[in-house]
């Protein structure tokens, strides 16, 4: 099971690889399965074989971090995990530096484990935009996991369960407040749908004291004339 949940982790993480693995899980299949299979038409397989991964794929880049969290909520556990270092890397595939994040809690057995990631989207969930604020060393994060296969944890971003979810639910609140913000004022006359979503940003941004005293006031503001 352990050993399935760590494929699984990194199929969530990473859903391209998700047609690799099922085509080659299908081929073990099909191999073992041989003499019976031989009886049906090789086109059919063939067909089903694709409609398959393809589905399978879909469902996992759409719906994959949803029932990855759902598995771990009923079958993982839930823990905090100290941040240990925060590293900047070189990224191969960009001009931009990456973060590097050590972590280390204990497991359900009580021993210590230790971690590296970085950020990516499908690690957190609820999931967040890029670019991810990174936390600082001595953070407490919020992580649930499968036990032996702790590689494939989850960082939850619900601001009520760590400071450093509620620092990402910041991020999020103040990224949809300026893009609510550019669309309200990009039309000279705004319609009711961009006052209506302009108005629940600055709300939310507000009720979550995201913003320092000065936009606070200018926020207030705006909101009373619109």
């Amino acid at each position: 099971m352990k050993f399935i949940v760590m494929i699984w982790g990194y199929l969530n993480l990473f859903p391209i690889l998700t047609p690799f693995v099922l085509f080659g899980v299908l081929w073990l299949v099909m191999h073992f399965f041989r003499t019976q299979l031989d009886q049906l038409h090789s086109g059919l397989i063939t067909i089903a074989a694709f409609i398959f991964v393809g589905f399978a794929t879909y469902q996992n880049f759409e719906q994959g971090p949803e029932i990855y969290s759902r598995f771990l909520e009923i079958r993982g556990i839930e823990t905090d995990a100290a941040v240990v270092s925060v590293t900047k890397l070189k990224s191969v595939f960009s001009s931009e530096d990456i973060d590097e994040i050590e972590i280390r809690f204990q497991n359900q057995n009580g021993e210590p484990i230790e971690l590296t990631y970085t950020p990516h989207t499908r690690r957190f969930y609820q999931t967040v935009e890029l670019p991810i604020d990174p936390p600082e060393v001595g953070n407490l994060l919020r992580i649930r996991y499968f036990p032996d296969a702790e590689s494939g944890f989850i960082i939850l971003t619900n601001p009520i369960k760590s400071s450093y979810g509620a620092k990402l639910a910041c991020t999020e609140a103040k990224r949809v407040l300026s893009m609510s913000e550019k669309a309200f004022k990009f039309d000279q006359f705004p319609g009711a749908e961009q006052k209506v979503n302009y108005r629940k940003a600055i709300k939310e941004a507000l009720d979550m004291n995201c913003l320092d005293f000065g936009d606070r006031d200018k926020y207030r503001d705006i909101l009373s004339r619109i």
